[in-house]
């Protein structure tokens, strides 16, 4: 009888590495609630981006940007109206924060700490806007803003940064607590 004297090979099983599914993780969640014709939007103490904007027929949406998600969800239609009053506080982090072309009664943004951008843009309020970046380095940009009442614009504590541009007040406008423009 013939034997194989060579020692048995035994097969092992290839090695790979296999790819898997992204997992970004977003920069917070955004609560917005709506009640009484109020648009209230609550950040939490993560990094949020959020925008507001208001299409020409009235059209309602917040949307989160960069992962930040809106009641869980990436973007949220509030239907077509013109809030009674808009009150946004971003909560701790740096934040960033737009709002575009909302008309509404009243509307007031509040940075809350960290270093915060802050922009106004297209928006018009039959009463009082008013802004206050919070405590740290804060940007605030206002574009072709009208306020009937005051329009108040605080950059907070910090070294705080201003641009505004054709912005037009009834009642007055009040700047403070702001080192720089851009």
């Amino acid at each position: 009888m013939f034997r194989n004297t060579q020692p048995r090979r035994t097969r092992s099983a290839l090695l790979g590495i296999e790819r898997l599914e992204g997992r970004e993780v977003p920069a917070g969640n955004v609560a917005v609630l709506v009640s009484n014709g109020v648009v209230s939007v609550f950040g939490d103490a993560q990094n949020n981006q959020v925008a507001i904007q208001q299409n020409a027929v009235g059209d309602l949406f917040v949307l989160g940007v960069n992962g930040t998600t809106v009641n869980g969800r990436a973007a949220l239609y509030l239907g077509r109206f013109s809030p009674a009053a808009v009150t946004v506080n971003l909560g701790a982090g740096n934040d960033t924060f737009q709002m575009n072309g909302v008309v509404a009664e009243q509307i007031a943004v509040n940075g809350g700490a960290g270093a915060d951008s802050i922009a106004l843009v297209n928006t018009v309020s039959s009463g009082d806007i008013t802004v206050n970046g919070g405590a740290g380095n804060d940007a605030v940009f206002v574009a072709n803003v009208f306020a009937e009442g005051t329009l108040t614009l605080d950059g907070g504590t910090g070294i705080d940064s201003r641009h505004i541009q054709n912005i037009n007040w009834l009642t007055a406008e009040v700047l403070q607590n702001f080192e720089r423009r851009f």
